[in-house]
C-alpha cells in the first residue's frame, strides 16, 4: 500500500520549494512574475466572493464566476506562501466559505466535469497552501473537506472514459481533493488513472489525438497535456514518477517534444486550429525543470516566459521556473 504525505504544502509546491523562489524574487523571470502575482492578490483581496448558487450551469456566466474566483483563492494561497501576511490566507477562507456554503457538490452535467474539473483543483490549491495558517479554521477546513468528498464521490460515478477529453482533468480533479479530504482512496484512483488516460490520448508518436468534446486544435492539445502534467505534479510531490512513466510506449517527454514544432510553427498542425486565448508555453516551464531538454529551452527562448495558466498552476515561471541561460 502507498504511503502519502498529508503535511501541508504538498500539492504543488512544497515548503523546501516555497523557500527556493522567495531567496530568486530579486532577479528575472521572477521578480516580473512575482509583482503580478502580487497585482492579482491586491485585486482578490478588495472584491467580494461570487459563488454558483446551487447547481453550476453549463453558462459562460457561471464558467467565469467559478473560473474568477478559484484562481482568486489560488493567488491569495501563494500570495500567502511568500509573503507569511495572514490577511491573504483569510480573505482565501472568505472565498472558500462562500463557496462551499453555496454551490451543490455535484457535477449536474457532462459539460461540467470539464468545466469543474478544471477549475477547482487552482482553488483547492490555495487551500494547500493556506492550511497551516490561523485565518483557516479547524471548523472551515472540515465543512470544505466534506463538499470536496462529495464533489469527488459524485464525479467517481460520473468518471470519463479514458480516452474522452475530460479524462485527464477528472484524475487531475481527484489527486487535488485527496489532499483536502484527506483520504488516500483519491490518490489511488488518480495516480492508477495515468497510464490510462496517457495511453487513450496519446499517439505512439507523441501527439495528443483528437478526442471527444474536443475541437481538435492544437490549444486542446496542450490543454489534455497540462491534464497529464498537473497530475504528475501532485504524484511528484507524493515521491511518485509520472513524469517518465510508459504506457503502451507512450510517455510524457515525448509526448512534449512531439509539441514542440507544433508550438513554435514550424511543423503545421493536422487537423482544425481554433484560438482560446491560451498559449500553454507555461508548460515548457515544467517540462525544462523535470527534463532540462535544450528543445524545452527553445520554446521559452522563442516565446517568452510570460506565460500564467489561468486554470491551476497560476504563474509557472514564478513557481516552478529554474535558471535558464540567455532567458529573463
Amino acid at each position: 500500500m502507498t504511503s502519502y504525505t498529508f503535511r501541508r504544502p504538498a500539492m504543488y509546491l512544497n515548503a523546501g520549494e516555497i523557500a527556493t523562489i522567495k531567496g530568486r524574487l530579486d532577479r528575472e523571470p521572477w521578480a516580473r512574475a512575482f509583482d503580478r502575482l502580487m497585482d492579482s492578490a491586491a485585486v482578490a483581496l478588495d472584491r467580494e466572493p461570487d459563488p454558483v448558487q446551487g447547481d453550476c450551469a453549463d453558462t459562460s456566466a457561471d464558467r467565469a464566476r467559478l473560473s474568477r474566483d478559484c484562481c482568486a483563492v489560488r493567488d491569495l494561497g501563494l500570495a500567502f506562501a511568500l509573503t507569511g501576511e495572514e490577511r491573504y490566507a483569510r480573505r482565501a477562507a472568505a472565498y472558500l466559505i462562500a463557496w462551499f456554503g453555496a454551490m451543490s457538490p455535484c457535477f449536474p452535467s457532462a459539460p461540467s466535469v470539464m468545466d469543474l474539473c478544471t477549475t477547482l483543483p487552482a482553488m483547492f490549491y490555495g487551500v494547500d497552501l493556506i492550511w497551516r495558517s490561523r485565518g483557516f479554521t479547524g471548523e472551515d477546513k472540515a465543512h470544505l473537506a466534506a463538499w470536496a468528498d462529495e464533489l469527488a464521490c459524485d464525479l467517481e460515478e460520473k468518471r470519463p472514459a479514458p480516452h474522452d477529453s475530460a479524462a485527464g482533468w477528472a484524475l487531475t480533479f481527484f489527486a487535488a481533493s485527496a489532499l483536502v479530504v484527506e483520504d488516500p482512496r483519491w490518490f489511488d484512483l488518480a495516480f492508477d488513472g495515468f497510464r490510462s488516460s496517457l495511453a487513450g490520448q496519446v499517439e505512439p508518436d507523441g501527439r495528443v489525438t483528437c478526442q471527444k468534446g474536443c475541437a481538435g486544435g492544437l490549444s486542446d492539445a496542450l490543454l489534455a497535456l497540462k491534464a497529464l502534467t498537473c497530475l504528475a505534479e501532485v504524484a511528484r510531490h507524493q515521491g511518485i514518477d509520472l513524469y517518465n512513466a510508459v504506457a503502451d510506449g507512450r510517455n510524457l517527454k515525448t509526448t512534449y517534444l512531439r509539441h514542440v514544432p507544433f508550438l513554435l510553427g514550424d511543423e503545421a498542425w493536422p487537423g482544425s486550429e481554433r484560438s482560446v486565448g491560451e498559449s500553454h508555453t507555461e508548460l515548457y516551464e515544467i517540462a525544462f525543470r523535470v527534463w532540462g531538454d535544450e528543445a524545452f529551452a527553445g520554446v521559452l527562448r522563442q516565446r517568452g516566459r510570460n506565460a500564467c495558466d489561468g486554470r491551476i498552476l497560476g504563474p509557472v515561471a514564478l513557481t516552478h521556473g529554474v535558471e535558464l541561460t540567455g532567458v529573463a
